[in-house]
């Protein structure tokens, strides 16, 4: 049975599946598919930090060159950040929809 994102976390918690351990399901296939996740992602709005615990593994199947793409929100102005990791041309074309999806108002970070 697979459980969907916003459905409710099966371990009981309360919390939706997406906000509990779909997050560490998640971050654990991705940590062995690709490089270690950054501690955090610094904020482009107000240079803050948006920690671990915020991270969204994004879906990127599909995504040529894109290897990880990361959204998180920023603890000291709330605004949303994201992280991507792949090829520098995938990673700037991505950034910039993410930017323009956002109305142009997002925080963006890339890491390696």
């Amino acid at each position: 049975m697979t459980v969907k994102r916003n459905e409710p976390c099966p371990c009981g918690s309360g919390k939706k599946y997406k906000k509990c351990c779909y997050l560490n399901n998640n971050i654990n296939k991705k940590s062995s598919e690709t490089k270690a996740l950054p501690p955090f992602v610094t904020c482009n709005e107000c240079g803050g930090k948006a920690p671990k615990n915020t991270f969204e593994i994004m879906d990127t199947n599909g995504m040529v060159g894109i290897d990880l793409a990361i959204g998180a929100v920023c603890e000291d102005c709330n605004a949303p950040t994201f992280a991507v990791s792949g090829e520098p041309n995938a990673v700037q074309d991505l950034m910039l929809v993410l930017k323009e999806e956002m109305g142009g108002s997002v925080g963006i970070d890339a890491f390696k």
